[in-house]
C-alpha cells in the first residue's frame, strides 16, 4: 500500500506541474503577442529636453538622453520584462501603446532635441508652482528657445517641489458637466491671468533633475506624466491626493454625503476609462477591492510606493492614440 500511495502521490505532482507550467506558458504567449503584433500603425513622437541648469549641475549626454528615450520606448511598446508579472485578470485588458518617441533632428528643431539655459532661480516652489512654471518657461522664452508644443513632447527638467518627481499643468478653468477639471491636452492654458496656447512649454511635461535617469522609478514617473499629456487622469481620476488603503475604511464607514456630494465624489474619482476599474484610492498591494472590483494597481496610471507599475488598458490606449491622431 505504501508503494501504490508514493506512486499516486508522484503521479499527481508531475501533472499538478504540467497544468501549472501550461498555464505560465499561455500568459507568456499572451502577453508577448501583444508586444510581437501591436495594433495599428506606430506614432513617433519627436522629444525635445530642456534642462534648467544651476549649481554647476551636470548635464546630461546624448547619449545619456538617448538611453531615456529608449527606456520610455521598452514602456510604450510594452516590451518591459515586467509585464509577466501583470495580474491574471488583466492580462486581457492590458495593451501595446505602440508609440515610438525619438529625440528631434537638427531639420526638425535647431536644438536637435536637447537646450539648457543657466538660471539662479530653478526652484519651483510648493507654495507657488504656477508662477514658477510660468517664470521657466518664460526663461526659455527669453534665450529665443521656442519648441512648438503641438509638433514636439516638451519634456522640461527643473528642481520640482519636494515629494514632486513629475507633473504636467492642469486648467482648473476647464470643467465638464460635473464640474470636474478636465485633464490635458488644451488648446489653450489659462493660468494666473495669462493664457497660454498649445504650441507653450507649458504644455508639455515637468521631471524633477533628481527623477531624471534610467532607474526604474524614474521611468515609470516620465512614463505616467505622457500618460498625462496623451489625456490620461489617474485611475483614482481627477485629483492628485487619493485616499490610501487605510484611510479609505474611515471613509467608507464613517463619512456621509449627500445624494449630490456623493455624485461629485463618483464623478471626481472617475477616470473615463471603461476597463480601469472604478476607484479613489491609490494603492500598493495587489488584489484590493473597491466596490467588490480588484484595482488595477500595477496601472501606470497609480501611486504607488511599493508595486512596480507595469501596463496600460486598452482602454487607455485607444485614448491615448486618439489625442495623437487629433494631432498628426
Amino acid at each position: 500500500m505504501k508503494k501504490i500511495y508514493f506512486v499516486l502521490l508522484l503521479i499527481s505532482t508531475l501533472f499538478g506541474c504540467q497544468k501549472e507550467e501550461e498555464f505560465d506558458i499561455s500568459k507568456t504567449e499572451k502577453l508577448n503577442a501583444k508586444t510581437n503584433n501591436p495594433v495599428g500603425l506606430t506614432y513617433r513622437v519627436p522629444v525635445v529636453f530642456h534642462y534648467v541648469a544651476f549649481n554647476n549641475n551636470k548635464l546630461p549626454s546624448k547619449k545619456e538622453l538617448e538611453s531615456i528615450v529608449q527606456h520610455i520606448n521598452i514602456n510604450f511598446q510594452f516590451q518591459n520584462t515586467n509585464r509577466f508579472t501583470i495580474e491574471d485578470q488583466f492580462v486581457a485588458i492590458s495593451a501595446n501603446p505602440n508609440i515610438e518617441f525619438y529625440l528631434a533632428t537638427e531639420e526638425e528643431n535647431q536644438q536637435k532635441g536637447f537646450v539648457s539655459i543657466k538660471t539662479k532661480y530653478p526652484r519651483v516652489s510648493e507654495r507657488s508652482i504656477s508662477n514658477d512654471l510660468i517664470r521657466t518657461v518664460k526663461e526659455f522664452q527669453s534665450h529665443k528657445i521656442v519648441t512648438d508644443g503641438r509638433k514636439f513632447l516638451n519634456v522640461i527638467i527643473t528642481d520640482l517641489p519636494h515629494l514632486t518627481s513629475g507633473l504636467v499643468v492642469t486648467d482648473n478653468d476647464q470643467r465638464d458637466e460635473n464640474k470636474i477639471t478636465l485633464p490635458p491636452p488644451y488648446d489653450h492654458i489659462y493660468l494666473k491671468g495669462e493664457t497660454f496656447d498649445r504650441s507653450s512649454l507649458l504644455s508639455g511635461i515637468f521631471i524633477d533633475y533628481k527623477s531624471f535617469n534610467t532607474d526604474r522609478l524614474s521611468i515609470e514617473v516620465i512614463t505616467h506624466e505622457i500618460g498625462h499629456w496623451l489625456g490620461l487622469k489617474h485611475i483614482f481620476g481627477m485629483t492628485s491626493m487619493p485616499f490610501n488603503e487605510r484611510d479609505n475604511k474611515v471613509i467608507l464607514n464613517q463619512v456621509k454625503r449627500t445624494a449630490q456630494e456623493d455624485k461629485y465624489f463618483i464623478a471626481l474619482h472617475d477616470d473615463g476609462i471603461d476597463d480601469t476599474p472604478w476607484t479613489h484610492i491609490s494603492c500598493d498591494n495587489l488584489g484590493v477591492k473597491v466596490n467588490g472590483k480588484v484595482i488595477n494597481a500595477q496601472n501606470y496610471m497609480n501611486y504607488t510606493k511599493k508595486l512596480e507599475r507595469v501596463m496600460f488598458t486598452k482602454g487607455q490606449v485607444e485614448k491615448m492614440r486618439k489625442t495623437l491622431e487629433e494631432w498628426l
